[in-house]
């Protein structure tokens, strides 16, 4: 317990939100990483990490706006013990991995539109994202995209609903909403000194580059194809460039101060299989489960599909209980905070001015096949994102993956079977670098004014 006579210790608070049907776990490797690099700096506020852990597993199918609810009472919950032991937070950074990130953006909209403001009385300073799904499912003009959204949008309840862009119960999809410049959710961002975007320059079947870094073409699909010369600062991007035969070359510098070292060429050495078909022996050992992949397969998608049908029956039910809910606090205490509407549980719908694929039809197909199809949705959100103008992006490069998405938060490292994963820590300590530097920039910069958010 706090003693009364003493001054609080003022608290830096950075809050991680994990991704889809995931668990605080997830992200041991950024909470190692914000400690040595708070440690290794000299910044005057004690370090506090919230590992969020109120919306794990199937939870983040109830949708974004909804789990954004949920942190924010444990935001408030954990300011609140702080304060009580004497611990004040006069900083705050927010996080977000995969999902996390538009649980995030949902979530800084919710604490701005308070009055007043959470950021009147906790300075923000770093918001950040890692291969976060800011377009939403991209598309291509392939089958396999075809098949992914045929299948995809109906997966994952009320959240698959939104990534697709499919969500008509707030009036309009949640993802148009978070990129207005006229909501709360982008002017909530705006008070933040530093956003940084993280994202996968290849190999990242989860979310691709283009949803990740916010951009209408991906430079780094044929990579190999185009003999595209890459240099790193480790294991992100600095600058990359396509020899012309008439012109000396076409760059694009990514971080122009960096020292660069160029990617040598090498064979593929990506796997064929997720990484899980492999055993840990050597030799012919290896592929040892190659034989039983036919009769594993059919047994494995059964499961799957039988424990989708059922977290997407909770889930329907656990919305239906927390719109009720809120109905009931709204009818008992008008001064309660209510920054997110969560309707009602319903029937996807898809109205007359959405095709079946998400809002608006989208653009005729590039020349290049791997190139996503933008629709005016998602040209919207980037339009809306490169309005901003403290925004950075950081590319990853992990060729030799099968899967970048866990790689780039070295998400199962601590296992010895996933020691590969290591190859991200570079990635996280460069992320927890920003984070801790931004909290000189939250000091120096005025408070967010007061305004009327809608």
């Amino acid at each position: 317990m706090h003693e009364p006579d003493q001054p609080p210790t003022d608290v830096h608070l950075v809050l991680l939100l994990h991704g889809l049907y995931g668990s605080s776990a997830n992200l041991w490797c950024l909470e190692e990483e914000i400690e040595r690099a708070h440690a290794a700096s000299d910044c005057r506020l004690e370090l506090h990490t919230l590992n969020a852990n109120s919306y794990t597993g199937a939870l983040t199918w109830d949708g974004i706006d909804v789990n954004a609810h949920r942190v924010a009472s444990e935001v408030d919950k954990e300011i609140e013990c702080l304060e009580q032991q004497g611990r004040r937070v006069t900083v705050f950074s927010i996080t977000g991995y995969s999902l996390g990130g538009l649980i995030a953006r949902a979530l800084v909209g919710e604490l701005h539109a308070r009055t007043p403001s959470f950021f009147a009385a906790h300075r923000p300073a770093s918001f950040c994202t890692i291969a976060t799904p800011h377009l939403g499912v991209l598309r291509y003009g392939s089958w396999r995209s075809m098949w992914v959204h045929a299948i995809g949008q109906r997966l994952f309840s009320r959240t698959g609903q939104q990534l697709f862009c499919l969500d008509t119960d707030l009036g309009r999809p949640l993802l148009a909403q978070l990129a207005d410049p006229n909501d709360k959710y982008l002017r909530a961002l705006n008070v933040f000194p530093r956003i940084v975007v993280i994202a996968n320059a290849v190999n990242d079947l989860t979310v691709p580059y283009a949803t990740a870094a916010i951009c209408t073409h991906d430079p780094f699909v044929d990579h190999a194809r185009d003999c595209l010369c890459v240099e790193l600062e480790g294991k992100t991007v600095t600058r990359y460039y396509k020899p012309d035969p008439e012109e000396d070359e076409v760059e694009r510098e990514l971080i122009p101060s960096a020292p660069a070292t160029p990617q040598p060429e090498r064979a593929d050495n990506r796997p064929w299989l997720p990484p899980v078909f492999y055993t840990n022996w050597r030799g012919p050992l290896r592929y040892a489960v190659f034989p039983f992949i036919p009769f594993l397969l059919p047994t494995v998608l059964t499961i799957v599909a039988v424990t989708f049908a059922f977290h997407s029956f909770q889930s329907a039910q656990r919305i239906r209980l927390h719109s009720e809910a809120r109905r009931r606090l709204l009818a008992e205490g008008p001064d309660t905070p209510t920054p997110i509407e969560t309707p009602q549980p319903s029937r996807p719908v898809t109205p007359a001015h959405l095709d079946a694929e998400g809002i608006s039809t989208p653009p005729l197909a590039p020349t290049n096949p791997s190139q996503p199809l933008i629709t005016p949705l998602q040209q919207d959100i980037i339009r809306a994102f490169n309005g901003l103008p403290q925004l950075e992006r950081i590319v990853a490069w992990f060729p030799g993956a099968f899967n970048a998405h866990a790689v780039i938060i070295a998400r199962n490292a601590h296992n010895p079977r996933w020691a590969f994963q290591s190859e991200g820590r570079d990635v996280v300590q460069k992320w927890a670098r920003k984070v801790v530097a931004a909290v000189t920039e939250a000091l120096e910069a005025p408070l967010p004014a007061a305004e009327v958010i809608s």
